[in-house]
């Protein structure tokens, strides 16, 4: 039996299943390229913003930075983080109903389209364990850039 043959024995129902399924993960991608992009977009701006009274020299920037006083770098640069943390939170809730209706039009599927299992209810266990560990991550790798971002400013403030 060739490709076009096995297209067409499928049921339409669940040719449109599995195309959808594709638009769901090929959002889901891309959310996921996207997060990741702005953890590093964002982080590294705080940085930027919190250490350039100390790196201003370097760039010929001393006179920007003598203008303004240092503390307004540190608030600003918590400020970036806590927005940050706030986007962190928001991709995590529109990211969560996408998976769920993913995993939805699994279960949709018949049989044999699925994917291998141990067994059905292993497979539950782990889909949701998975899921959590993920947000659980997402949201760890947020507060901890937070954390370090605020380390910084108290370097910074003891040190300048």
């Amino acid at each position: 039996m060739n490709n076009n043959e096995e297209k067409m024995s499928l049921p339409m129902e669940t040719n449109e299943i599995i195309s959808l399924m594709n638009v769901y993960l090929t959002d889901l991608n891309f959310r996921e390229e996207s997060y990741w992009k702005q953890i590093f977009v964002y982080y590294y701006s705080a940085i930027v913003v919190i250490c350039f009274p100390a790196i201003a020299s370097v760039f010929s920037a001393r006179d920007i930075a003598d203008k303004i006083p240092t503390w307004i770098f540190y608030l600003v640069g918590i400020f970036m983080s806590l927005c940050f943390f706030y986007v962190s939170l928001a991709y995590i809730a529109r990211t969560k109903p996408l998976v769920e209706a993913y995993d939805a039009l699994i279960k949709d599927l018949p049989d044999k389209y699925r994917r291998k299992k141990m067994s059905d209810n292993k497979h539950e266990a782990q889909t949701s364990h998975h899921n959590l560990f993920d947000y659980s991550m997402k949201t760890f790798i947020s507060i901890v850039m937070l954390i370090s971002q605020l380390a910084l400013v108290i370097l910074f403030w003891l040190v300048l």
